[in-house]
Protein backbone atom coordinates (compact mmCIF):
# COMPACT_ATOMS: atom_id res chain seq x y z
CA UNK A 1 0.00 0.00 0.00
CA UNK A 2 1.94 3.65 -0.94
CA UNK A 3 -1.47 5.90 0.47
CA UNK A 4 -4.04 5.54 2.72
CA UNK A 5 -6.74 8.30 2.68
CA UNK A 6 -8.62 9.16 5.78
CA UNK A 7 -12.22 8.90 5.68
CA UNK A 8 -15.04 11.73 6.75
CA UNK A 9 -15.90 10.30 9.76
CA UNK A 10 -12.02 9.89 11.64
CA UNK A 11 -11.13 12.87 10.67
CA UNK A 12 -14.41 14.71 12.31
CA UNK A 13 -13.61 12.72 15.15
CA UNK A 14 -9.96 13.54 15.43
CA UNK A 15 -11.13 17.09 14.87
CA UNK A 16 -8.65 17.72 12.04
CA UNK A 17 -10.92 20.85 10.55
CA UNK A 18 -9.16 22.61 13.75
CA UNK A 19 -5.60 21.00 13.08
CA UNK A 20 -5.94 21.91 9.43
CA UNK A 21 -7.03 25.30 10.18
CA UNK A 22 -3.70 25.72 12.29
CA UNK A 23 -1.26 24.88 9.68
CA UNK A 24 -2.89 25.82 6.58
CA UNK A 25 -1.33 29.11 5.44
CA UNK A 26 -3.25 29.48 2.02
CA UNK A 27 -4.97 32.35 0.29
CA UNK A 28 -6.63 30.63 -2.16
CA UNK A 29 -8.97 27.35 -2.48
CA UNK A 30 -6.52 25.56 -4.65
CA UNK A 31 -4.11 26.14 -1.60
CA UNK A 32 -6.68 24.99 0.92
CA UNK A 33 -7.59 22.08 -1.14
CA UNK A 34 -4.29 21.06 -2.08
CA UNK A 35 -3.18 21.36 2.15
CA UNK A 36 -6.21 19.16 2.97
CA UNK A 37 -5.84 16.50 0.57
CA UNK A 38 -2.12 16.12 2.08
CA UNK A 39 -3.86 15.67 5.54
CA UNK A 40 -5.88 13.40 4.10
CA UNK A 41 -3.69 11.26 2.35
CA UNK A 42 -1.25 9.17 4.29
CA UNK A 43 1.65 8.43 2.13
CA UNK A 44 3.88 5.42 2.40
CA UNK A 45 5.99 5.59 -0.67
CA UNK A 46 9.35 6.90 -0.09
CA UNK A 47 10.30 8.24 -3.24
CA UNK A 48 6.67 10.45 -2.96
CA UNK A 49 7.69 11.36 0.35
CA UNK A 50 11.13 12.28 -0.36
CA UNK A 51 9.61 14.54 -3.39
CA UNK A 52 7.35 16.24 -0.98
CA UNK A 53 9.77 16.92 2.06
CA UNK A 54 12.44 18.52 -1.17
CA UNK A 55 9.29 21.01 -2.20
CA UNK A 56 8.80 21.87 1.33
CA UNK A 57 12.52 22.63 2.06
CA UNK A 58 12.39 24.70 -1.51
CA UNK A 59 9.53 26.40 0.00
CA UNK A 60 11.51 27.32 2.95
CA UNK A 61 14.44 28.54 1.84
CA UNK A 62 12.83 30.60 -1.32
CA UNK A 63 10.83 33.63 0.36
CA UNK A 64 10.65 35.79 -2.45
CA UNK A 65 9.49 33.28 -5.13
CA UNK A 66 7.02 31.70 -2.62
CA UNK A 67 5.21 35.46 -1.68
CA UNK A 68 4.96 36.24 -5.64
CA UNK A 69 3.48 32.42 -5.69
CA UNK A 70 1.12 33.58 -3.00
CA UNK A 71 0.10 36.41 -4.64
CA UNK A 72 -0.89 35.10 -8.09
CA UNK A 73 -2.74 32.14 -5.98
CA UNK A 74 -4.63 34.84 -3.97
CA UNK A 75 -5.61 36.64 -6.72
CA UNK A 76 -7.84 33.13 -7.97
CA UNK A 77 -9.43 33.86 -4.27
CA UNK A 78 -11.53 31.20 -2.41
CA UNK A 79 -14.56 29.58 -3.39
CA UNK A 80 -17.71 28.85 -0.55
CA UNK A 81 -18.12 25.21 0.15
CA UNK A 82 -17.41 24.12 -3.82
CA UNK A 83 -14.30 22.55 -4.45
CA UNK A 84 -12.27 24.72 -6.68
CA UNK A 85 -12.17 22.01 -9.28
CA UNK A 86 -15.64 21.77 -8.97
CA UNK A 87 -15.40 25.65 -9.68
CA UNK A 88 -13.52 25.83 -12.94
Amino acid sequence: MDKFTIDEITWHDLSMDNVLESFDTSESSVGKEYTENAFKTLLFDEKTLKDRSERSDWFSENNTDVSRLKKIFKGLGRTKKVSFYDYI
